[in-house]
């Protein structure tokens, strides 16, 4: 049986804990707190991006020089960057579809994309079942957290995490 790495961890916003393959959530993260400081477009375009795309349009035609703002995107504005941690399971087909109605539900959403939602209080039941299936699993919420948020939104979550995360 081959082993993936899986980091996973609390997302407060969906209520949900969050998996996504350990290499690919360090992307993330690097790739979501780069963006967030770029500070021309010149600097958001030169983001390298794995799991991201650029919150504008790519065919702008604004100079590199231009000033940005992460967070006074258009995308950002909408919910649709960065990309969710809760998203990443469904969307990538991380885990066979009996598996994923074993540990979760999926939650449709108007706007931004259905999610994997996967209650908390389940934690330890899903570890060990994703372990019967060749999954490792160590938990890391703040990883977790930078690769789907950024500025205020983070920096209240790191905090509502450090006074006590839930498990």
């Amino acid at each position: 049986m081959s082993h993936t790495s899986l980091v996973y961890g609390y997302d407060p916003f969906h209520e949900s804990l969050a998996f996504l393959p350990e290499d690919v959530a360090v992307e993330m993260a690097t790739e979501v707190q780069a963006m967030a400081a770029a500070r021309t477009l010149g600097e958001a375009r030169a983001v390298e991006r794995r799991h991201t795309w650029l919150p504008f349009d790519e065919e702008s035609e604004d100079d590199d020089d231009t000033a940005f703002d992460v967070e006074e995107s258009a995308a950002f504005a909408d919910g649709d960057w960065p990309p969710m941690a809760t998203q990443y399971a469904l969307d990538q087909q991380l885990f066979p579809e009996e598996l994923r109605e074993d540990i979760g539900q999926v939650v449709r959403t108007t706007l931004n994309g259905d999610y994997l939602k996967i209650p908390a209080s389940r934690e330890k039941e899903v570890v060990a079942l994703l372990g019967e299936h060749g999954f490792v699993c160590r938990r890391d919420d703040e990883l977790v957290l930078r690769s789907s948020y950024l500025g205020e939104n983070l920096q209240q979550f790191l905090v509502q995490r450090s006074e006590g995360p839930s498990r």
